[in-house]
């Protein structure tokens, strides 16, 4: 609807159709909110830092700005209803699980339990990270939790920004930057040929960095050698099975 322009001294009664009103107090709305929120403390807010869509809160429990839920499909199938699936995109969102890994979203606002609203795919978004080793600068989902973040070697997301020091932490992060993980380490006890529930301790640079990776497997490509405590091995994430796998090692 195109709302018509008024000459100064012209009254505006005749053009205060419903719709019209509407329009203007859905606006006003929209503003307010957004105020309120801090958004649009830089200026014009003309910005788009974020891909969103419309998300359904399936928790039990209404999310805030920020929180994390996994992807559990679309609120509308194209076998419900075709127009409106091709209309508009729109999730329902669960607490993340294991699975979810790479496939979560951020809301934009507060959702209440069963509501639906704005969340973050892709782009830059303001949210909580738990950070428990500096050197990461990678982040995903921790199943269970919807309250935050976590670093992680394996994260689909890149933090660009993050308060100082270890915790939970206030971050700028950039969802849809997803790489190729891998990383380097060494074994802490002997890894047998077609393992699958190994730990591995992180190496940073030319020492230990304190995290480890449990849940490693050495079952690919492996032959008949194992091998010994202590030993470098390169560790590459598989991100269609979601598993760590020692692709590397060294020698005997």
């Amino acid at each position: 609807m195109t709302i018509p322009r008024v000459n100064r001294g012209e009254g505006v009664g005749k053009y205060l159709a419903a719709e019209t009103w509407n329009a203007f107090v859905d606006a006003a709305n929209y503003h307010k909110m957004r105020s309120e929120r801090g958004v649009n403390i830089f200026g014009s807010g003309a910005e788009f830092p974020a891909l969103t869509v419309m998300v359904k809160n399936n928790t039990a429990t209404a999310q805030p700005f920020g929180a994390v839920l996994g992807l559990d499909g679309p609120i509308i199938t194209p076998t419900q209803n075709a127009d409106e699936f091709n209309s508009r995109i729109g999730f329902n969102g669960i607490a993340p699980a294991a699975t979810h890994h790479g496939q979560f979203c951020v809301l934009r606002e507060a959702i209440p339990a069963g509501e639906i609203g704005l969340a973050a795919l892709a782009g830059v978004v303001q949210c909580e990270v738990q950070i428990n080793y500096t050197f990461l600068t990678r982040c995903d989902i921790e199943p269970t939790f919807t309250q935050r973040l976590y670093a992680k070697p394996n994260g689909t997301a890149q933090i660009l920004w993050a308060e100082a020091g270890t915790g939970n932490k206030r971050a700028l992060v950039r969802l849809g930057a997803h790489r190729d993980a891998v990383v380097r380490g060494k074994t802490t006890g002997l890894v047998s040929v077609g393992s699958t529930n190994n730990t591995i301790a992180v190496w940073n640079g030319t020492a230990a960095s304190g995290l480890s990776i449990s849940g490693v497997r050495f079952d690919w490509m492996t032959g008949a050698q194992n091998i010994s405590s202590g030993k470098e091995v390169v560790l590459t994430w598989f991100a269609d099975e979601k598993t760590w796998r020692i692709t590397a090692a060294e020698c005997e």
